[in-house]
């Protein structure tokens, strides 16, 4: 079916459902929608998942892990349509044996809580800008208060420094190779250890709102992991307090990043990150932030529900393993309820149901996956598989 055909189709679907008709209606057209959103601002849709998340944190007994929010960086990179304007603002790159096949991409990257699953800022950007960029625009939703996790393709000797001098806590991810003091310790039999690094002077203009950490010996800790399946994992961090953060708490402190990939596999097998409903520059980043706004929304009216079930792991005593809902089930029933919630003004009825719902598809925590599992060619979406 073609992109135009199965963009109708959703429109009289939506007015169909709007008026609790039996039949689709055609009431707007294609044409008319696509003129319409040519007025509309994507930032209109970052606007509101600012206004979301700060609600969420202001009015909701949140989760926080030594009185710190938990958040992750994480970037990815995305399909996107054969048009003009894509490539104007995204760029045109050659893939293949022999670069003959061109294509638009771009690279998406989320700053998110691992813990309460909120994305609080995502930015979409062409492939060529790099993940360390777009770190630093969500670097402007960190503060002191924040503790936060980075995979091994982000550190460098600036970035570490930088954190520094913004007193944000971290915890990081390094190569085994990355500098020669990582190497020696690796090399070692020490787990744990104090270290310092001084700023290169190649990294100096990275820094010149802070001279004074140019020609300054910074410290740093490192922590060597051992995962189930042999591998050994070199984190660094700034937090130097063994008696307040002892070795072993590392291990599940760098796991809880896996919430993050959880989230991206979720937005683009369930939620269709990649599949755009228009194809301009214009729609695609109106499409990103509004998926983005309904993972979030998801998110917050999730979270009591979240609440309750660890409660009751708590109090039982009979429970062997520990529970959390299903967020792909979530999704799903929060995009059949977003109509009648928001346009019906159901708001009560519906969230009653979405709580029953979702409180009845619990899963059980398997506390031993510390790693996600390993990338498979993307295939065509089957027929079989449910679409939200």
């Amino acid at each position: 079916m073609s992109f135009k055909s199965a963009l109708q189709r959703d429109l009289d679907r939506f007015y169909k459902s709007i008026h609790n008709s039996d039949f689709n209606i055609r009431e707007v057209t294609k044409g008319a929608l696509s003129q319409a959103r040519a007025k509309l601002n994507p930032w209109a849709f970052q606007r509101l998942n600012e206004v979301a998340v700060n609600s969420f944190y202001k009015e909701a007994e949140h989760f926080r892990w030594h009185g710190k929010r938990l958040l992750s960086v994480d970037g990815s990179r995305l399909i996107l349509p054969k048009h003009q304007s894509i490539i104007d603002e995204f760029g045109s790159y050659g893939f293949g044996p022999k670069a003959d096949s061109h294509r638009s991409m771009a690279l998406s990257s989320m700053l998110y809580d691992t813990l309460n699953h909120l994305t609080i800022d995502a930015q979409i950007a062409p492939l060529q800008v790099s993940e360390r960029d777009l770190l630093l625009e969500h670097l402007n939703k960190v503060s002191s208060e924040d503790m936060l996790l980075l995979d091994r393709g982000y550190p460098c000797f600036w970035l570490l420094f930088l954190l520094k001098a913004k007193s944000i806590d971290f915890c990081v991810r390094l190569k085994s190779d990355w500098w020669l003091e990582v190497k020696r310790f690796v090399e070692s039999d020490e787990i744990d250890k104090e270290v310092k690094f001084t700023l290169p002077k190649k990294d100096q203009e990275k820094l010149s709102e802070y001279p004074d950490l140019w020609d300054n010996a910074l410290p740093f800790r490192l922590v060597k992991v051992e995962l189930e399946n042999g591998e050994t994992e070199i984190l660094c961090t700034s937090l130097l307090d063994t008696q307040k953060h002892d070795t072993s708490e590392f291990k599940e402190l760098y796991h809880h990043r896996w919430s993050e990939e959880e989230a991206f596999k979720l937005l683009k097998s369930r939620v269709e990150l990649e599949d755009f409903s228009g194809k301009t520059a214009k729609a695609v980043k109106q499409d990103f932030h509004a998926k983005i706004l309904l993972m979030t929304l998801c998110a917050a009216f999730a979270h009591p529900i979240e609440e309750k079930v660890r409660a009751e792991h708590k109090e039982s005593e009979n429970r062997k393993h520990a529970q959390k809902i299903n967020r792909t089930n979530a999704l799903a029933v929060f995009s059949d309820m977003a109509i009648p919630m928001f346009l019906k003004r159901k708001f009560h009825e519906s969230l009653e149901t979405f709580d029953e719902i979702v409180y009845k598809t619990r899963e059980i925590v398997r506390p031993d996956r510390s790693e996600p599992r390993p990338k498979k060619p993307k295939k065509p979406y089957s027929m079989n598989y449910k679409r939200l």
